[in-house]
């Protein structure tokens, strides 16, 4: 069975127990889960909403709901809804972290850089928040020196730290190396938003939003 059909199943078995039980806010989250690994945002913004309607206080549910509009691009309304999430459980690492990608998107790296701390603040062990918050520090160094020496400053992890996670070692020996001078900034920032696209994308979908 492909995952396609995985997810078309799961769909199907979930568009089922909310005819029988429409006022559950689990059923909605998780067929909006179901939707987004089928692509079908809109679809999930509707059941992610439906979800909070029912539990206005549903922090899970505003992440998800965050996470589908960034799938849709509507990054202001990421924003909003990851914010929210913060609001219900202030100690929702995840959030920061995927706040803090989207901040990338927009080019607002201070922001992004304070909820990838924020991340790592409440939770030390946060893989993707260190290296997402490297990518920022690296990538900035030789842009405008608003980060200047952060990136290495980055690799004094906890060190019971996930040692198993080779990509992570080898992306924390790459800051201590010096990159080339870049005479245009822009180039600059569109690695920021192209690396940290690969860590929002296939690592927060799986790990962070799509996880029960």
């Amino acid at each position: 069975m492909t995952d396609f059909e995985k997810y078309q199943k799961a769909l199907d078995y979930l568009v089922k127990l909310i005819e029988l039980f429409p006022d559950d806010e689990l059923y909605y989250r998780k067929r909006g889960i179901a939707y987004s690994n089928l692509r079908r945002y809109a679809e999930a913004v509707a059941d992610f909403t439906r979800a909070i309607q029912i539990n206005p206080t549903f922090a899970d549910a505003y992440n998800n709901l965050g996470l589908a509009y960034q799938n849709l691009k509507k990054y202001a309304e990421a924003i909003e809804n990851y914010t929210k999430a913060i609001q219900v459980d202030p100690n929702y690492s995840k959030a920061y972290n995927n706040r803090g990608c989207v901040y990338v998107y927009m080019e607002k790296f201070s922001e992004a850089i304070a909820d990838f701390s924020k991340a790592l603040e409440i939770n030390p062990d946060d893989e993707s928040a260190y290296r997402n918050r490297e990518i920022v520090y690296r990538s900035l160094k030789n842009h405008d020196g608003e980060f200047p020496d952060r990136a290495a400053e980055n690799v004094n992890v906890n060190p019971n730290f996930n040692p198993n996670f080779e990509q992570a070692q080898r992306t924390r020996r790459v800051a201590y190396n010096k990159p080339k001078k870049s005479s245009s900034p822009t180039s600059n920032i569109s690695k920021v938003n192209e690396k940290s696209r690969f860590y929002y994308g296939s690592k927060f979908q799986e790990e962070v939003s799509y996880k029960d």
